[in-house]
């Protein structure tokens, strides 16, 4: 997995990428590891000079928890830009796209 990749394994660790959002927006990708459609996903938010922080969707306790604190309906593969706490755009599918992703993080400095 490339550097800017770095896992979410547990709601302590998401609880600090919310805090995290609170000085700059941060990327989460939910990721399926099996999912074509994933990896064409992985591969757009590749491209971002931004760090990416990924939960695997097979871990549905977390997936699923993380969508219902943030009150996003849970997709895979799904892209959120989250800033103060909350969740400001989100892409999933084969809406997943660097250029998209990046402009979110612009709009949401």
């Amino acid at each position: 997995m490339p550097k800017q990749f770095t896992p979410i394994n547990d709601t302590q660790a998401f609880a600090e990428l919310l805090t995290q959002s609170e000085q700059q927006p941060v990327i989460l990708f939910k990721h399926d590891f099996t999912c074509p459609i994933s990896a064409a996903a992985h591969r757009q938010l590749e491209r971002l000079p931004n760090p990416v922080y990924l939960i695997d969707v097979s871990d549905q306790p977390l997936s699923l928890g993380v969508a219902d604190q943030i009150g996003v309906e849970h997709q895979s593969p799904q892209v959120i830009v989250l800033r103060h706490g909350q969740p400001v755009w989100d892409a999933a599918l084969y809406d997943i796209n660097a250029t998209g992703v990046h402009a979110a993080t612009q709009q949401h400095p």
